[in-house]
C-alpha cells in the first residue's frame, strides 16, 4: 500500500523519451489557433441551415 505522495508518484510515473517542442511547429499551431478561434461565427449559420436539409 502507498503511504505517501512521493511513493504514489513513483508507483505511477515511468520516465521515457524526453520530448522537446519544435519552435516552428509551435508558431504554426499558434497562428492556426488564431484562425480557428473565430471560424465558428462564420460556420454556425451554415451548419444550422444544413441541419434542416440533412436532419
Amino acid at each position: 500500500m502507498v503511504t505517501c505522495r512521493d511513493e504514489a508518484i513513483d508507483a505511477m510515473v515511468r520516465p521515457g523519451v524526453e520530448f522537446t517542442p519544435d519552435r516552428a511547429n509551435h508558431d504554426l499551431y499558434r497562428r492556426l489557433g488564431e484562425v480557428y478561434r473565430d471560424i465558428r461565427e462564420h460556420t454556425d449559420g451554415i451548419y444550422r441551415r444544413s441541419y434542416d436539409v440533412f436532419g
